[in-house]
């Protein structure tokens, strides 16, 4: 009898295991979650990334947020009429074309990691790597809730379940063992629906409309934009600022995600393409009213140790606003400053060579 309950675990375990199969847990489970939707639209990205390769000129690819997206817009920038570049800057940047396709707003830690597993996998070697890290990546709290969000698939919580907070990685065995848990099955729904799933074409058209969260497409429109000295009373501006403050509190210890730090940068080293670490320029207001408030927990320093004992190239933002210091919003630099923030990161792939 002592046996019992061991023998019930099992039983359980056994059982469950069907649900294993892609034509039982495509029937009884939820709309693909948005991290799945991710790992498709990376992996179709990837598959035509060469292609679209503009001719001649080398491929800066950017993963991070929408303070990464802007830099895509370089290819509008008039580099010409700049005047923070010389001319051996301009004719620098001439060279190369910076893709924000895997760059999307609101990135975090958890969802670079899924850019850059399935990107390296893929096989694709683009000429430079810019990854955005900042110490608003590293809230656990919202990093575990993007992960309870989501589902996962076995070999990738294998591949990188080591690196997760203690909760997460406790709640990543469970769902190893348990499908049923892992897929939030329904076997009612599965059922009632004779096995009969669209799950996979679903999920491939609904993986096309990431390709569509684009932001700061300049189409040759005037930048509106502001100095960061200026007390700024805008409404739309001081909201902004108000929900960035309440999306990271409460912030618990950043060095819970250092482990995920470490295994993403060792993923993007490993794969062999040159990598840049980007710290974006922080919005004077911004530092004062969210930097200060949280102290150390979004201090800077706590994690730019872990990124240059990495080996990888830093570009380090922050002492942009010097010689640009305009800002289209609380959180993205202005335009203006695109050919600044880019010379810095080539020059800092440089040096690594």
């Amino acid at each position: 009898m002592r046996f019992t309950p061991y023998l019930l675990l099992l039983l359980i375990l056994v059982l469950d295991q069907p649900v294993n199969l892609p034509w039982v847990h495509n029937a009884g489970r939820p709309e693909p979650t948005e991290h799945e939707l991710l790992q498709t639209y990376v992996h179709n990205a990837s598959a035509v990334l060469d292609a679209d390769r503009q001719a001649g000129k080398k491929h800066v690819l950017l993963i991070g947020s929408s303070r990464s997206m802007m830099l895509g817009e370089i290819r509008h920038h008039d580099l010409n009429a700049d005047p923070h570049l010389d001319d051996r800057s301009r004719a620098t940047l001439g060279e190369f074309t910076f893709d924000p396709r895997l760059a999307f707003p609101g990135a975090n830690l958890l969802g670079e990691l899924i850019v850059a597993d399935e990107l390296t996998r893929s096989g694709v070697k683009p000429d430079l790597i810019v990854l955005e890290l900042g110490p608003e990546f590293l809230n656990e709290v919202l990093v575990e809730s993007s992960y309870n969000q989501n589902i996962y698939e076995t070999d990738f919580l294998l591949r990188h379940m080591k690196s997760f907070p203690r909760e997460m990685m406790l709640d990543a065995i469970v769902r190893i063992a348990l499908p049923s848990y892992r897929y939030k099955f329904r076997p009612e729904a599965a059922i009632l629906g004779g096995f009969d799933s669209e799950f996979e074409s679903k999920r491939n058209l609904m993986s096309l409309l990431l390709g569509q969260k684009r932001s700061f497409v300049s189409e040759g429109r005037e930048v509106r934009d502001y100095a960061g000295s200026d007390e700024i009373h805008d409404e739309a501006f001081r909201a902004q600022l108000d929900s960035i403050a309440q999306t990271l509190v409460p912030v618990r210890q950043r060095h819970h995600l250092d482990a995920m730090v470490v295994h993403l940068l060792g993923i993007l080293k490993n794969s062999g393409i040159p990598t840049v670490v980007w710290y974006p320029p922080v919005n004077p207001q911004f530092r004062q009213t969210i930097y200060e408030r949280h102290g150390k927990e979004l201090d800077p320093a706590g994690f730019d140790r872990i990124v240059r004992e990495s080996g990888l190239a830093v570009a380090d933002s922050t002492s942009f606003e010097k010689k640009c210091n305009r800002w289209e919003d609380a959180v993205h630099p202005s335009r203006r400053c695109n050919g600044l923030i880019a010379m810095a990161i080539l020059n800092a792939a440089a040096a690594q060579r």
